[in-house]
């Protein structure tokens, strides 16, 4: 939720043909992974370009920004079990409460940073 209303956020203010808009929104739509590079990179360069996203990961809090990452690649499995369970009768794991909430914290932390210094680029 946080991801869509940051680049809702970046959009209306970078972008101002309906075709960019659209195709924006697209990629975003498109994204249903939790690989930084893969997905939440690739979004960010179409929308404020790699010049900005090199800005970005420059600026970053170190910490914050390598636990996200990190965070993320940690995700990814989980998704992917989950998303790719196509036999029936197969018992699904799932982490606990517990380990799902500090994931949250760690990405929403990463994600502040992010739109911190996003808001400071002046795009």
């Amino acid at each position: 939720m946080k991801q869509t209303i940051l680049f809702a956020d970046l959009q209306n203010k970078i972008l101002r043909k309906p075709e960019n808009i659209k195709s924006a929104n697209d990629s975003i739509k498109l994204t249903y992974g939790f690989d930084y590079d893969q997905h939440f990179r690739r979004m960010l360069v179409q929308v404020i370009g790699l010049k900005h996203v090199e800005k970005i990961e420059a600026r970053a809090d170190p910490a914050k920004f390598q636990t996200l990452k990190a965070t993320l690649t940690t995700l990814k499995p989980s998704r992917n079990g989950v998303a790719h369970t196509y036999l029936k009768g197969v018992t699904m794991i799932l982490d606990a409460p517990s380990v799902t909430r500090g994931r949250f914290v760690a990405v929403y932390e990463g994600l502040n940073e992010i739109e911190r210094i996003l808001r400071s680029l002046a795009l």
